[in-house]
């Protein structure tokens, strides 16, 4: 079994046998609400992923989490709790590029707030051929794919093949900006 997790738009979970099949899924197209579902989410995922252990012997073999891009906040919530997740069960996490799971659809953008779309092109097999980049909304072209959802199903199953080819994982987040809050100087001869 796989848990995939996004927080780069909303927050989506989504738990998937080895054989493929969705155990558990769940989504929230909140922006602003990851830290108040995601333990929510986890929790009852991990339930599943108990019972189907029990009956089947079929373990959880790792976390896939969406590393973006999208806002901080939002992202940091998703990769911590995922992580923190992987830690204490003993199983490895993989990130991946959040646009990956929307590969199929050529060119995804998501809404990344200051007027701005983080943008990536696919080629037909899925591969990554641009970005991700910011455009800014007036120049984003109309084939666009501007996503409202990241698909946890298609993270989780990334998993396999991460689990296989660990070259792959991506342990930074696509922060695409610089961050907002920036440590102040101290003036000279004062506090």
């Amino acid at each position: 079994m796989f848990l995939g997790i996004d927080t780069s738009i909303g927050t989506a979970l989504a738990l998937l046998s080895k054989g493929g099949e969705v155990l558990y899924e769940v989504q929230s197209s909140d922006t602003r609400a990851h830290a108040e579902v995601i333990g929510v989410f986890i929790e009852q995922a991990l339930e599943v992923a108990d019972s189907h252990t029990a009956s089947t012997g079929e373990n959880l073999r790792g976390v896939v989490i969406g590393m973006g891009p999208g806002p901080f906040t939002g992202l940091r919530i998703g990769i911590a709790a995922g992580r923190a997740l992987a830690f204490g069960r003993g199983i490895p996490y993989f990130g991946v590029c959040s646009h990956d799971a929307m590969a199929d659809l050529g060119k995804v953008g998501t809404d990344v707030r200051r007027r701005e779309h983080a943008v990536s092109h696919y080629d037909t097999s899925g591969v990554r051929i641009f970005g991700p980049t910011l455009i800014q909304n007036t120049e984003l072209a109309e084939d666009v794919h501007k996503l409202s959802e990241i698909s946890a199903i298609n993270l989780a199953r990334l998993g396999g093949y991460l689990a296989e080819n660990s070259e792959q994982n991506i342990l930074t987040p696509f922060y695409l900006r610089d961050a907002d809050a920036v440590p102040q100087l101290k003036k000279e001869g004062g506090a």
